[in-house]
């Protein structure tokens, strides 16, 4: 069998393996999983490795925070 890269561009992509990897990271983090799964599965020793390469994922972050804490705090006004 041929490397990643060979059996992708058979099957019509052309992509990497890396960038595969990448693309699972950014989608997980993307949609909110916790940072610290997501460095488990990138194997990072880090949590800061993790975020520091993933940060352009993780700007809506705060405002999402931001309106969550709000919510919780005009309940019962």
């Amino acid at each position: 069998m041929g490397s990643f890269k060979e059996i992708a561009l058979w099957a019509g992509f052309d992509i990497t393996f890396h960038t595969l990897r990448h693309t699972h990271a950014s989608l997980l983090l993307g949609t909110g999983e916790q940072l610290s799964v997501v460095q488990e599965r990138l194997g990072h020793e880090r949590a800061s490795t993790t975020s520091d390469i993933y940060a352009h994922v993780l700007p809506n972050r705060q405002e999402k925070s931001a309106k969550l804490f709000a919510e919780i705090m005009s309940v019962g006004r």
